[in-house]
């Protein structure tokens, strides 16, 4: 379920991707084509053109609300079927934070033209007529407008490429392996070093790309309690669950020792075992 949401959720994403690049460079042809004819008053073309390019801003305001809910959609139906969200690579991240910057700007120009732009642009095209010459201070005005709205939609368009291109980075991990699997970790052991290097294991996996749960079984229950001055387990679980990982305890195995589960670690079942095992790909046994 978890695939077929996401699938959905990234097929609307990018329909809002080409949409929001599209849109701009529809426009800017419009533009274009009727530049060839100055900046005197053509009546019948003018209304055509008008018309079209106030009517694409609904559908401009679609592509970026579209784009705004699946993209804050996807992260969150990851966290709902793992509980944490999903660690990024730094390249990733920084791909994130620049596709943002050039979105918000792309709002920024779209509330421009059709809040200060447009509005202007129907108010001075109402005072023509097909019948009389216009006025020449109204007919300088609206090609001066036009020619802000160009550019806007000029730099909108670029915009929208940089949002493209740095999308293309949001899933880049050259740490991970080629094909990314599905790990278990089943911890009985509450040594120090065994517990310290069974965490170090979950970490590392987790970095290099995998899905991994642990589950702590018997006397690893106690693993976030240990304290040990060279081998710092608590440390390796903080790491782990940080790095987006998902730690289960055994219920069971936590009343015999009269512990309550944690935010980090907390209470399972035996069941939630076996469907650790049927979910992952490997299990390992520390």
């Amino acid at each position: 379920m978890e695939h077929i949401i996401h699938s959905v959720l990234l097929a609307f994403h990018n329909i809002a991707l080409v949409g929001c690049a599209a849109a701009p460079f529809y426009n800017r042809a419009l533009v274009m084509k009727r530049a060839q004819y100055g900046a005197k008053l053509h009546f019948e073309l003018d209304k055509v053109v008008e018309d079209t390019l106030q009517g694409n801003a609904p559908y401009c305001i679609v592509f970026i609300i579209t784009l705004f809910i699946t993209g804050i959609g996807m992260p969150f139906n990851y966290y709902v079927f793992h509980g944490a969200f999903k660690t990024l690579h730094p390249v990733s991240y920084a791909a994130l934070a620049v596709k943002l910057t050039f979105i918000f700007a792309m709002v920024a120009i779209m509330m421009r033209i059709f809040i200060g732009i447009n509005p202007r642009l129907k108010a001075l095209f109402s005072r023509f007529s097909s019948s009389e010459k216009p006025n020449e201070t109204d007919e300088k005005s609206f090609f001066a407008l036009r020619a802000k709205r160009k550019l806007l939609c000029e730099w909108c368009l670029r915009f929208a490429i940089v949002v493209l291109i740095a999308s293309a980075f949001l899933g880049f991990s050259p740490s991970a392996t080629a094909h990314a699997i599905k790990l278990g970790v089943i911890i009985e052991t509450k040594e120090p070093e065994k517990a310290w290097n069974a965490f170090r294991f979950a970490v590392s996996s987790k970095r290099s790309g995998h899905e991994v749960k642990v589950f702590l079984m018997g006397e690893a229950v106690e693993c976030e309690r240990i304290s040990h001055a060279k081998y710092n387990v608590s440390e390796q679980l903080k790491q782990f669950v940080e790095a987006g990982g998902t730690i289960s305890a055994c219920g069971t195995c936590l009343t015999a020792r009269n512990l309550d589960g944690t935010e980090a670690c907390p209470l399972s079942t035996m069941r939630d075992c076996v469907t650790m095992v049927e979910w992952a790909d490997k299990v390992v046994t520390f």
